[in-house]
């Protein structure tokens, strides 16, 4: 399945099972599913951003990037640490830009 198909797979089931929701938290949620199925998860828009020019994982829960010249500590869980494996795989399988 390429990636537009997995795209539209989860917005249908996004907007089929959270009616209820603003247009912009069905968004938001599609994404974030999208990112963690098809690249790489919470740090694709960081890799997305063109204001920074590093992003430094040193564990699962410690998380920091470069952005405009000033080192930032994130408070971002990459992934729960179970799935450590799982993420340097796919970091390695995607290449640098997570593509």
């Amino acid at each position: 399945m390429d990636d537009t198909s997995v795209y539209q797979l989860i917005e249908n089931i996004v907007y089929q099972k959270m009616i209820f929701e603003s247009i912009e938290i069905k968004e938001a949620t599609i994404i974030h599913l999208f990112n963690g199925l098809r690249k790489l998860g919470v740090i694709q828009p960081l890799l997305d951003d063109d204001t920074i020019t590093e992003i430094m994982v040193n564990e699962y829960d410690e998380i920091y990037i470069e952005q405009n010249g000033k080192l930032l500590g994130l408070r971002l869980y990459l992934i729960q640490k179970r799935n450590w494996k799982l993420f340097i795989q796919k970091l390695l399988e995607n290449g640098p830009k997570g593509q």
